[in-house]
């Protein structure tokens, strides 16, 4: 439960970002590309030159959800007019929506895009392309020549005949780039559009040494030797990059669609081999997360326990892992999981989230069940094609408490499961309850998988991101014990044998038995026993205190006991607690079995 505090903050956090909420009074054009509050005519509460810029969002209605740019607002109509093509839908009398304190990207594009122009624009305007055509009207002065190739030596060297004997052989070496204008054909072909740095230079016979083209050069293709000044231009231009640039890449249009995207959110990718990325599973799956402007760390198994000890706003485990070796650390993960892997959904050591790993080999359909969960409610229920005849994971049976959310629409009854959610708070078939969900998603291969399902993927993971950064789940803060209650009951009959030291140590001898976490640690408050039977033999009951040095269970401390009647800590072993990663107390008698019966409590800590 979280804190009135918390509550209030996100309340004031909300009302900051929303400058006016209001209801259409009107229906707005038929295409969607405005609406109508008259209610925002002479608004006291919102200014009509603080609405353009801004961004709308549609809270009810046929195009619920959707956002888009403030263009202008009429102030005597109570009009809005929208960026573009506006929304999906008309925005119809009675349709809740918000004005939110958030500049349109569409805009931030548009204002971008007017600064660079086109290469249209005349010498004289002030956009990028303007000053570039000014700066190469200007030729012949040192900024560029231009010239026919004459020659092909090799790979890296061709001649410029009509520039023999003009210039020095330092004249061109590393300060110029050569770039290619048109093919000689005529058709576009490679390596015309490309540049590379020119390395050096003959000036007796025009020979230019240049860095390799993707294609070699031909007599007849036309070049522009660039200073190197003016190259840079082109640099800052690529740097720029377009509106069509995907997230993952390093231009200005990349790092906007970051931020308004993957709002800066960390990824844990869990493959099977870091080193060497399957391409479908791998591969494909990492670029999508990144072109949705996620920032996605890759690991593999071995990986694991380092990776967690970073903050992650969800984990997606890749359709490349085939077993659970080394993943009993995602266990405890304090981050929502989406996993890829049926083998790992399955596994008693991960997730428990069902049994019975299998698979359906050229499947392109997948069949909805259940649309009712948040981020499935605009997808009908019924066969649904999600890829393009690529094999898909599925569980035979799923964990009790799991909620199937989709089947595969071949096999024996339809039954098997191939979209299932664990609700955080809730146990897996373990027994065990994590604070965050727990998805397994049965299409891995990312290269086959079409548009339909790539959207769903991006709505989960924004759903998953909500999630960790607005649910009111309880999460263990760093470096501060949550105190264990109830107690944990003690009923043993320890015997004489030890057969396995912890954590393997036989249920019969465990007085304590706290095993080792990924970052956690332990402190051990109390412990309070009644020993009334000693075994035979000599009547001797030994216990050792075991703790973890070096990630082993050690022994610290052994004690017997020659006395029925109660113990506790300080009895035993002479310490009011016990600090270590992992805690242990093991009995045994000399002869036959004895008996204990107790309570302890201990309290955990998140490194």
């Amino acid at each position: 439960m979280v804190s009135r505090g918390h509550a209030l903050s996100r309340d004031a956090l909300i009302r900051t970002l929303t400058a006016y909420s209001g209801i259409t009074s009107e229906d707005g054009a038929g295409d969607g590309t405005t609406l109508v509050d008259t209610n925002l005519i002479d608004n006291p509460s919102i200014s009509p030159s603080g609405i353009p810029e801004k961004t709308v969002l549609i809270m009810s209605g046929d195009a619920r959800g959707e956002d888009k740019g403030s263009a202008s607002f009429n102030n005597a109509t109570g009009a809005i007019t929208l960026q573009g093509a506006g929304f999906s839908a008309q925005i119809k009398a009675g349709t809740i929506f918000r004005i939110l304190n958030i500049s349109s990207i569409e805009i931030d594009v548009a204002n971008i895009d007017t600064k660079i122009g086109t290469n249209t624009d005349p010498a004289g305007t002030t956009t990028l392309f303007a000053w570039l055509l000014k700066i190469f009207t200007l030729g012949g002065q040192g900024g560029f020549y231009y010239g026919k190739v004459t020659q092909v030596d090799d790979n890296t060297n061709f001649r410029v005949s009509g520039l023999a004997g003009i210039f020095d052989d330092a004249y061109f070496a590393n300060t110029y780039r050569v770039y290619v204008v048109r093919d000689a054909a005529g058709l576009g072909a490679a390596p015309q559009g490309e540049m590379q740095p020119c390395s050096g230079f003959s000036g007796t016979d025009a020979i230019f040494t240049h860095t390799v083209f993707t294609a070699d050069l031909a007599v007849d293709d036309e070049v522009l030797l660039l200073h190197e000044r003016i190259a840079e231009i082109a640099d800052l231009v690529a740097l720029i990059g377009t509106a069509a640039d995907n997230g993952d890449l390093s231009t200005l249009f990349a790092k906007l669609k970051q931020q308004y995207l993957g709002i800066h959110a960390h990824v844990l990718l869990v493959v099977a081999d870091a080193s060497a990325l399957d391409a479908d599973m791998d591969t494909a799956l990492k670029n999508e997360l990144e072109d949705r402007g996620y920032v996605v760390q890759v690991a593999d198994p071995t990986d694991i326990a380092g990776n967690l000890e970073l903050a992650f706003d969800f984990i997606v485990v890749s359709g490349s892992i085939t077993v659970d070796t080394n993943l009993g650390n995602l266990r405890d993960a304090e981050s929502p999981v989406i996993c890829h892997s049926a083998a790992v959904a399955v596994s008693a050591n991960v997730f428990s989230l069902g049994a019975t790993a299998g698979t359906e080999a050229a499947q392109t359909d997948i069949e909805i069940i259940t649309n009712t969960i948040i981020w499935l409610i605009a997808t009908a229920t019924g066969d649904l094609t999600v890829t393009a005849s690529a094999t898909i994971n599925h569980m035979q049976t799923k964990a009790a408490n799991a909620l199937k959310i989709a089947e595969t629409s071949i096999g024996s009854g339809n039954t098997f499961h191939t979209m299932v959610r664990l609700t955080q708070g809730v146990a897996d078939d373990s027994g065990y309850i994590a604070n965050f969900d727990r998805y397994f998603i049965g299409v891995k291969d990312f290269t086959a998988a079409n548009a339909v399902f790539k959207a769903l993927m991006a709505t989960l993971w924004e759903h998953v991101l909500h999630e960790v950064r607005f649910s009111e789940v309880t999460v263990t803060p760093k470096r501060v014990y949550q105190e264990q209650i109830p107690d944990t009951a003690i009923s043993i009959s320890p015997d004489d044998t030890l057969t396995n030291p912890p954590p393997n140590a036989d249920a019969a001898n465990s007085v304590v038995d706290i095993d080792k976490k990924t970052n956690r640690t332990f402190v051990l408050r109390s412990l309070f026993i009644n020993i009334s039977a000693l075994g035979g033999g000599t009547a001797t009951m030994t216990f050792k205190l075991w703790v973890d040095i070096g990630g082993t269970p050690t022994e610290v401390d052994s004690v017997d006991v020659t006395s029925t009647g109660y113990q506790n800590l300080m009895d035993l072993f002479g310490l009011p607690e016990v600090h270590a990663d992992s805690i242990h107390i093991t009995a045994t008698v000399n002869a036959a079995t004895g008996t204990i019966a107790g309570i302890y409590r201990y309290a955990e800590a998140k490194k």
